[in-house]
């Protein structure tokens, strides 16, 4: 049995609810519920998760108790509290905003009664919470405390990013009644500094304009692609009067007021524009808003140039905004937490209660994305058997793989541990040549889905900078931010270049996926190219593979040319 000095656990309920589980200050474990229950986005009691971190504890740590799990979010809201839906949350503002101003749920002094309200409802809940915790064998007196919703994106982004004192920032759509928070870590303490209500939230606008552009709950990355297509000058006018950063208030400012019924009043007000204007206008209407809330804090708090810079909150996954911030005067370091969404809230909950426990909040930079349950041979056997698959066991399976890749085959990955995060990072993902432009039409046919952005590339980290114009210092392990494209790629890889010439890459070292590193390499060897296009192995509106059978299933239903699942190819 390993080393051990504590184990604990984060669970969530949120949006792409889930379990990670922390050992000695790193994440050894982690799933989110969608992954498992094959429903995208899946919220509430995350009971597989918890199941599949039970198994990975059991055979990793036997007879091993935990010592601490954090519930992350002091109360939940669940698919009920949608915008176009009312449940008790959104009833409680129309309450308000009948009896009171409705500016009134954004003030400094209501919001907290607000929220004292929404945590006293939560009673029945944590009772249920308790009695489910207490039931299994490893949780059974296990210390449960709740946290904050944006304390822990915060912890998430701070604990896992190595960094010994940074600025952290928090923004989503809304959580436990906040929307964007800053904090500063220093002497392995975390102060916050900022808060802002949900009310005057500018993540709400965003998905606002993702659901009047036709796109579906968690699609807000489509807006952001389809705003390189776009003239933000003709709509930005407009979101300026719903929603602004406000120096003399040093704050978000919801200037339209009525919270609820800005979906229909913003709707009328971009009738008449095209959807690749309005895109263009939310996109750099909230680059420009967080650029200068970012800025106060750095003036207002005298941080020392260079400076540290951590982030979570699903707002940062918007990769183009997060490539403006890395932009930043003085900017020293920045590290965005690669499940960003409330997909990440597991590992902040986690690392919360290790650190309490401790009494100091320790940040070790992260070590593996690559999370998830190990596979079996067996498992995989057993797959492929009962679809019948023809098959191959290969020792060098890379060096197959890239020679398939040379010749223009679309070959699915699934190998070792998945991913922890929105992105497909090679383990479960569809690999493919990067010179031919029209795979982005013809792929997505395949796999049913109906996307218009460029996929995204992977690329050996030896020859990164030969394509994309990238530093060392840049994120781009996990495909959290976007860069522009050299000459070179444009010309070898136009597969991955979007229409402002800009890609989202995935930089792979030898160390982090040897693996995946290795077919690169061959394929390099082949081509002369380092670069494959890189897309998450799932069919349309469902979530990544998770399982062998997920992966086969996939597979046949796009009609792949070939899958490498663990050392074994199989085929039509």
């Amino acid at each position: 049995m390993k080393n051990i000095k504590k184990l604990y656990i984060g669970i969530s309920e949120e949006h792409e609810a889930g379990v990670a589980l922390v050992e000695n200050g790193q994440l050894v474990f982690a799933i989110n519920e969608e992954r498992l229950t094959r429903k995208k986005l899946q919220d509430g009691w995350p009971s597989l998760s918890i199941q599949q971190t039970l198994n990975y504890i059991r055979t990793n740590y036997p007879s091993h108790k935990i010592d601490g799990i954090g519930i992350a979010s002091e109360y939940h809201v669940s698919t009920d509290e949608s915008i176009t839906s009312k449940g008790f949350v959104r009833s409680l503002i129309s309450f308000l905003g009948k009896h009171a101003p409705n500016i009134s749920i954004g003030n400094r002094y209501v919001l907290p009664i607000f929220r004292q309200v929404l945590i006293m409802s939560q009673y029945s809940r944590k009772r249920k919470i308790r009695e489910l915790l207490q039931s299994i064998p490893e949780f059974k007196n296990s210390k449960i405390k709740y946290y904050d919703h944006h304390f822990c994106h915060a912890v998430s982004a701070i604990a896992f990013s190595g960094f010994e004192n940074s600025l952290a920032i928090t923004i989503d759509a809304a959580g436990d009644g906040y929307c964007a928070n800053a904090y500063l870590y220093k002497d392995k303490k975390i102060q916050t500094i900022h808060k802002t209500s949900f009310f005057h939230s500018i993540g709400y606008y965003y998905t606002l304009v993702m659901l009047i552009l036709g796109f579906k709950e968690g699609q807000q990355g489509k807006v952001t692609g389809l705003a390189a297509r776009g003239n933000p000058s003709k709509t930005l006018q407009i979101f300026k009067k719903y929603i602004i950063f406000n120096k003399k208030n040093e704050s978000f400012q919801n200037k339209a007021f009525n919270y609820l019924d800005n979906f229909e009043n913003l709707k009328k007000d971009l009738q008449m524009h095209t959807r690749e204007d309005a895109a263009a206008g939310i996109q750099s209407h909230l680059e420009n808003c967080i650029l200068e809330f970012i800025s106060y804090l750095i003036n207002k708090y005298k941080l020392e140039k260079p400076y540290n810079m951590v982030l979570a909150g699903g707002v940062f996954a918007n990769v183009l905004l997060n490539s403006k911030i890395a932009k930043l005067n003085g900017l020293e370091d920045l590290f965005i937490f690669p499940n960003m969404t409330d997909g990440g809230l597991t590992a902040g909950a986690a690392a919360t209660i290790e650190a309490e426990t401790l009494k100091s909040f320790e940040s070790n930079k992260m070590n593996t994305i690559y999370l998830g349950q190990p596979i079996s041979d067996d498992e995989i056997l057993s797959a492929i058997n009962k679809y019948n698959c023809k098959y191959k066991y290969l020792e060098n399976i890379e060096i197959h793989v890239a020679k398939l890749l040379s010749e223009d085959k679309v070959i699915a990955r699934y190998y070792g541990k998945m991913e922890f995060g929105p992105r497909a990072l090679g383990n479960r993902s569809i690999l493919y040549s990067a010179k031919d432009p029209s795979v982005n039409n013809w792929l997505n046919k395949k796999l049913k889905r109906s996307e218009f952005m460029p996929f995204a590339p992977v690329v050996m980290d030896e020859i990164s900078e030969d394509y994309f114009k990238i530093n060392q210092k840049l994120p781009t392990k996990y495909m959290t931010i976007v860069c522009e494209v050299t000459e070179k790629c444009m010309k070898e890889c136009p597969a991955v270049v979007h229409v402002d010439n800009t890609a989202r890459p995935q930089v792979v070292s030898k160390l982090d996926n040897p693996q995946l590193w290795n077919i690169l390499n061959e394929y390099r060897k082949i081509t002369g190219t380092g670069v494959l296009v890189n897309t998450s192995f799932n069919m349309h509106e469902e979530p990544i593979v998770c399982s062998p059978l997920d992966a086969i299933r996939a597979f046949n239903d796009a009609s792949l040319d070939g899958m490498a699942i663990g050392n074994y190819f199989i085929w039509k």
